[in-house]
C-alpha cells in the first residue's frame, strides 16, 4: 500500500474548505445567543473589560490563563461595545476559522470526501459545546493553523514554513500557554525523527550539531520566540516575576489539580441495572452514554499506532515517508493533548484532544479504502450516513438534532426569557430568570456607576465557582484583585485578609452573594476551615435583601468610609421584587 502527498494545497481547494466552513458557521451561528455561563464565560468577559479599562492581568487582578484572550476581547469591546453578543460572534467566528483549517489540513492527503467528513465532525463537535469566552477554541485555533504549515513542511515545503509553524504556535502559547507548549513539543520531536528518519546520525554525539537538526529547529524556536519575547518582556516590566511565575506555573500545575480534576469516566457506568451481556453492550455503545465519547480519541490513537507500526514493522524509521510523518505527528499531538485533558476529563477539556483524532480518523479511513481497494472517498460515505444516523438518535446536546432544533427556534421566534437593560439582551435563556434580571435592575439603580462592589458566595471556606458575570452584565466594578474565587486561592486565609483590606479600601456598600451549590470529586469540596472573609462579611453587611438564591448584603459609609448603620426596614425594595431578609448567613 502507498501513500501519496501533494506538496502544496491549491487556492482552489482552499476556496472550496472556506465555503465549507462558511456553510458551517451558519449552522454554528443560531447558537451564539443562548444562554450564558456565570464562571468560565464571566472569567473571559468581565477580565477583557478591566484590561480595556487599563487594568494589567497579574498585576492589577489574578487568573491562571495567559492573556491573549483578554486583549482580543478588550479590542473588540472598544470597537464594537462591551456586550456579551459581540465575545458570541467571536467564539462562533474561531469555530468557523477552525472547521477552515481542519478542512485544508485534510485537503493535503486525503480526498475531498474525507476532508469534508473531518469538517463536518468538527463543526457537529463545536455545536454542541459551550464554548462562549473560552480562550481554547482561539488557542486550538492557532494551534492547527502551526500544525497546517507544519504538515507543508513535513510533505517537502520549504523552511519558511517552519517559520510560519513556530509563529502560530508562539501566538497560540498567548491564548493557552499549555496548548502552545505541547504543540511547539510535538513539532520538535518530530523535527527530531525527520532528521534520523533521513539518516543525518553519524555518531550519536554529532547528531546535536548536525545542521539538518538544529537549523529547521533554530528556525521552529525562531518564530516561536519572535512572538513570546516581546509579550514576555511587557509583562516583566509592569508585574513582578513572582507574581507571573505563580499564577501561569505554580497555581496550574500544583494547586489546580487538587482542586478541580475530575476522574476518567468509566464506559461501563452507563450499563449499572443490566443484567445480560446484550443489555451491557447496547448500554456501553448507546450514543446517549455521555462517557463512550471519552473513549474515542485514546480508541483512534491505538488503531493509528498500530497502523503505523505495520508499516514500520522490522525496518528502520528511514521507512517514515511524509504522509507517514504526518500521521505520527497528529499521534503525538494528539496523546499531548489527551495528557493535558486527563487533569479534568470532562467534555469542554477533551476538545483539544478530539481535533487531532478527527484528523487521524479521516487519514486511518484513506489507509482502509487502500488496503481494501475501495474507490476513494467510499469509506467516507458509509460513515457520514452512519454518523447522521448516531447523530438522530442521539440524546446528547452534541447531536444534529439539537443544532436544528436551535435553528428553528430562530426562525420561528420562540419565546425564551431575555435580561434587558444588561449587557446581555440579545442573549436568550430558557426557563425563569426573572430573579436574575431583578437583581441586575436593583444593582445599577442602587450603586451609582463607578462604585465598587463585591460579588461572593454564602461561603468562602469552600468554593467551586462564583458569578463572575454578574460584574460584566451589571457594569459595576469588582472592588478586589480576586473576582475569580478560585478554590485553593480564595479559600485561604492570606488571600481572604487581602479581600477583606480590598472592600474596605474601596467603602464598599454592596455585597451580593450567592449560594452555588457544588459537590465535584476533589479538594474544592473539602472546607479549608477558613473562615475569615465569611466573618468579615456576616459582621458588616447586613443582609437587606434576596433574588433568588442571591442576597444582598448593605452597609452604609460616610465620605471617611467610616461605617454608618443601616436601618432595617420590613418593606420590599419598590419595583424590585426583593425579598427583605435580615437573617445572619
Amino acid at each position: 500500500m502507498r501513500f501519496t502527498i501533494s506538496n502544496g494545497i491549491s487556492l482552489i481547494s482552499l476556496a472550496e474548505c472556506a465555503a465549507v466552513a462558511l456553510a458551517l458557521g451558519l449552522f454554528l451561528f443560531p447558537g451564539c445567543n443562548d444562554s450564558y455561563s456565570i464562571y468560565d464565560e464571566g472569567i473571559a468577559v468581565y477580565g477583557a473589560e478591566r484590561v480595556e479599562h487599563g487594568q494589567v492581568p497579574y498585576r492589577d487582578f489574578w487568573t491562571m490563563y495567559a492573556p491573549g484572550q483578554y486583549y482580543l476581547l478588550a479590542l473588540l469591546f472598544k470597537i464594537f461595545g462591551t456586550k456579551l453578543i459581540v465575545e458570541r460572534v467571536l467564539a462562533t467566528s474561531i469555530a468557523t476559522i477552525l472547521c477552515f483549517l481542519i478542512c485544508a489540513t485534510m485537503t493535503k492527503s486525503a480526498s475531498r470526501s474525507e476532508a469534508l467528513l473531518c469538517t463536518a465532525l468538527t463543526a457537529f463537535w463545536l455545536g454542541g459545546l459551550k464554548f462562549f469566552g473560552s480562550p481554547m477554541p482561539t488557542a486550538l485555533a492557532f494551534a492547527m493553523a502551526s500544525a497546517l504549515f507544519f504538515t507543508q513542511y513535513l510533505g517537502g515545503a520549504g523552511r519558511r514554513h517552519l517559520l510560519a509553524t513556530g509563529l502560530f504556535a508562539g501566538v497560540a502559547t498567548l491564548f493557552r500557554h499549555d496548548i502552545g507548549g505541547y504543540v511547539i513539543v510535538s513539532e520538535s520531536i518530530m523535527l527530531m525523527v525527520t532528521a534520523a528518519a533521513r539518516r543525518v546520525k553519524p555518531q550519536a554525539l554529532d547528531y546535536l550539531w548536525h545542521p539538518k537538526w538544529w537549523r529547521p529547529l533554530a528556525t521552529l524556536l525562531g518564530g516561536y520566540a519572535l512572538v513570546l519575547i516581546p509579550v514576555a518582556g511587557y509583562f516583566l516590566v509592569r508585574v513582578p516575576a513572582a507574581d507571573l511565575v505563580s499564577d501561569l506555573i505554580t497555581f496550574p500545575s500544583e494547586i489546580y489539580p487538587r482542586m478541580r480534576s475530575l476522574p476518567f469516566p468509566a464506559l461501563w457506568s452507563a450499563a449499572a441495572g443490566n443484567h445480560s451481556w446484550l443489555g451491557v453492550v447496547r448500554a456501553i455503545f448507546s450514543p446517549s452514554n455521555p462517557s463512550l465519547a471519552y473513549y474515542l480519541p485514546p480508541a483512534v490513537y491505538a488503531v493509528a499506532a498500530a497502523v503505523l507500526l505495520y508499516h514500520l514493522r522490522l525496518r528502520r524509521l528511514s521507512a517514515l515517508t511524509a504522509p507517514l510523518m504526518i500521521r505520527l505527528f497528529f499521534l503525538v499531538l494528539g496523546v499531548l493533548f489527551f495528557i493535558q485533558a486527563s487533569v479534568r476529563s470532562d467534555i469542554h477539556h477533551f476538545l483539544p484532544t478530539f481535533l487531532p483524532a478527527i484528523i487521524l480518523s479521516g487519514l486511518l479511513l484513506v489507509d482502509l479504502e487502500a488496503r481494501l481497494r475501495l474507490r476513494r472517498g467510499a469509506a467516507s460515505y458509509a460513515i457520514a450516513i452512519a454518523i447522521t444516523i448516531v447523530s438522530a438518535l442521539s440524546v446528547q446536546r452534541s447531536s444534529l438534532l439539537y443544532r436544528l432544533n436551535l435553528i428553528a427556534e430562530t426562525v420561528i421566534g420562540a419565546q425564551h426569557c431575555h435580561l434587558p437593560g444588561s449587557r446581555a439582551s440579545e442573549i436568550r435563556i430558557d426557563g425563569d430568570c426573572s430573579d436574575y434580571r431583578a437583581l441586575i435592575r436593583f444593582i445599577q439603580e442602587s450603586v451609582p456607576p463607578g462604585e465598587k462592589i463585591f460579588v461572593g458566595n454564602t461561603r468562602h471556606d469552600r468554593i467551586v465557582k462564583n458569578d463572575i458575570l454578574l460584574y460584566f452584565l451589571t457594569d459595576r466594578e469588582c472592588a478586589v484583585r480576586y473576582h475569580e474565587l478560585h478554590p485553593g486561592l480564595a479559600t485561604t486565609a492570606v488571600v481572604q485578609q487581602e479581600i477583606v483590606d480590598d472592600i474596605r479600601e474601596s467603602g464598599v456598600r454592596f455585597i451580593i452573594l450567592c449560594d452555588i451549590k457544588g459537590n465535584e470529586p476533589n479538594e474544592s469540596s473539602v472546607s479549608s476551615d477558613v473562615f475569615l472573609l465569611d466573618d468579615y462579611l456576616g459582621r458588616e453587611f447586613p443582609i437587606v435583601c434576596q433574588f433568588g438564591r442571591y442576597s444582598i448584603g448593605r452597609r452604609d459609609v460616610d465620605a471617611n468610609h467610616e461605617l454608618v448603620t443601616p436601618p432595617k426596614s420590613n418593606t420590599p425594595q419598590n419595583g424590585f421584587g426583593c425579598r427583605p431578609s435580615y437573617q445572619p448567613y
